[in-house]
């Protein structure tokens, strides 16, 4: 079997062609009918897996990934999350007095999303077409080829391919899955996950998907909004007169803090709610423990991150600007793509619909006829392209990767 991995900033998900089974006694996967491609689950039933790494020398040989690191966070612990930033790097997380580069965390993730999804589908994965950022380098690109190959993939470098194309692959064949021919097809993916923000104008051109544009922002995310409002609350106890050493542990933990209160406020059905939340874990520079509630409400939290927001913005202007249509060429309908899993948060659907608005009052382009969009599976869409990516490959490009002869 072959699958497809998106392996994120913040999550990984992992997909196949078709609906598929599970082995017995583990949870189904996610059938996307749309699309024909099947989510895996871990072995908790998880769609998704933490971008998260732990190892404590007491136990050298085990290494932790995916919920149970991310869950260590809570105990104080840093695990190292985000080393996909680092690829092609030289920096070292260091972790308990070892120093890891992102290429080797990189590794121990894909090959724990391999053991599962074998586990779980109860077939063994021969190669997988790994979806990577556009912002990346040939030197990051290489690492993470290094990456798979290390984790037990056999994989080439025709099996790496750039999320926005992947997103584009599964969009145009759900149109095709529901007979709308997508042949002259525009799409700008506006795609804003946990660690980072992409924008690509895409086209489908007679069969062939093209990338006319593209723009980025690496440091905004849902994490880096977790951000905002754990200095928010870290600022508020400043402001009474507190010391409080903001460690990397102590980070953390707000961070998680932060998160429950970003996903408690996203499924408020009105913007005027407050939201409360407790923090009890602190110890002030005098010893002594900080008992802190606090509360926010959508529109607070709004406007801590509506810097952000505005920043996503102008890199979708850059990419329709620089994408304008030629004087000799007819502007076509361009649908916007709302993904990753941050386009579920309210503010960010207000801002996109901000966007939106302004394109179809006539901005650039001139004229609503030319523009709508659509929230196009924000979690799984990466993945599922990548899946079908793995269905559709030539026979030769398979078997190369999985170390077959070719027929002669």
């Amino acid at each position: 079997m072959n699958i497809g991995i998106d392996i994120g900033t913040t999550y990984c998900k992992m997909a196949v062609k078709g609906r598929v089974a599970m082995a017995p006694g583990y949870p189904p996967g996610r059938y996307l009918e749309d699309l024909d491609v099947t989510i895996l689950p871990d072995p908790a039933g998880d769609h998704t897996v933490p971008s998260v790494f732990w190892w404590h020398p007491d136990e050298p040989e085990r290494y932790v990934v995916g919920h149970e690191a991310l869950h260590m966070t809570g105990d104080g612990k840093v695990p190292i999350r985000f080393a996909k930033k680092a690829l092609g790097t030289t920096r070292r997380f260091m972790m308990n007095g070892r120093g890891f580069l992102a290429c080797e965390v990189a590794t121990h993730i894909l090959r724990y999303l391999k053991q599962w999804a074998e586990i779980v589908t109860g077939q063994q994965i021969h190669s997988a077409v790994i979806t990577y950022p556009a912002y990346f380098t040939s030197c990051q690109r290489e690492e993470m080829l290094q990456a798979a190959m290390d984790a037990g993939f056999h994989i080439t470098s025709e099996l790496l391919i750039m999320d926005s194309y992947a997103t584009a692959l599964a969009y145009t064949s759900k149109e095709d899955r529901r007979n709308k021919p997508c042949d002259d097809l525009r799409v700008l993916i506006y795609d804003l996950g946990g660690g980072t923000f992409e924008v690509a104008l895409m086209e489908k051109i007679e069969g062939v998907i093209y990338m006319r544009e593209f723009d980025s922002e690496p440091l905004i995310g849902g994490h880096y909004f977790d951000k905002a409002l754990a200095q928010w609350i870290h600022d508020q106890l400043t402001a009474q007169g507190r010391v409080i050493p903001f460690d990397e542990g102590n980070q953390e933990r707000l961070l998680r803090v932060a998160e429950n209160a970003k996903l408690q406020l996203s499924m408020r059905r009105t913007p005027r709610v407050k939201v409360f939340f407790g923090v009890d874990f602190l110890i002030d520079d005098k010893g002594q423990r900080v008992q802190f509630n606090g509360s926010i409400n959508d529109l607070e939290y709004a406007e801590l991150i509506q810097e952000e927001l505005r920043r996503t913005l102008a890199c979708c202007c850059r990419v329709l600007a620089a994408g304008h249509p030629k004087p000799d060429e007819l502007p076509r309908r361009t649908t916007v793509l709302l993904v990753g899993a941050s386009t579920w948060d309210p503010w960010v659907q207000n801002i996109a619909n901000d966007m939106i608005s302004w394109l179809r009052e006539g901005w650039l382009w001139g004229g609503s006829e030319w523009f709508e969009s659509e929230r196009f599976e924000p979690d799984y869409c990466v993945a599922a392209g990548a899946a079908l990516m793995a269905a559709q490959l030539p026979a030769n490009i398979r078997s190369n990767a999985i170390g077959e002869s070719s027929p002669e």
